[in-house]
């Protein structure tokens, strides 16, 4: 089952457009935090640091939604970096992929060690 073009392209801007509307609410709250007391502002300051983390895990899902959409045009898109192979049903479950099953798991074997 391989996703058309299009289809994969609205997945992936879909996706981008959730990322930056999270990412204005981490900076509302970033605002808030400075007109309270030590008090909130420590319990903000920690809803901060775990808003701040998901904001960088999802600055990486974005860089990775924004290389998908640039290279999405590209005959060796539905491929592989490493081995070549087809990558059509992975990208039907993660548009952002760029290498397949087994080369994924031998790259986080990998980094491992």
């Amino acid at each position: 089952m391989s996703l058309p073009t299009t289809e994969l392209k609205s997945i992936l801007l879909a996706k981008r457009a959730t990322l930056l509307g999270e990412e204005k609410q981490v900076a509302q709250l970033e605002s808030k935090c400075n007109t309270l007391d030590a008090v909130d502002a420590a319990a903000k300051l920690t809803e901060f640091n775990n808003q701040t983390a998901l904001i960088n895990r999802q600055t990486q899902k974005l860089k990775e939604i924004n290389s998908a959409l640039k290279n999405l045009a590209r005959a060796d898109y539905f491929r592989c970096k490493e081995c070549g192979g087809d990558i059509n049903k992975r990208l039907a479950i993660m548009p952002t992929a760029s290498l397949c099953v087994a080369c994924q798991e031998n790259r986080e074997e990998v980094g491992k060690h």
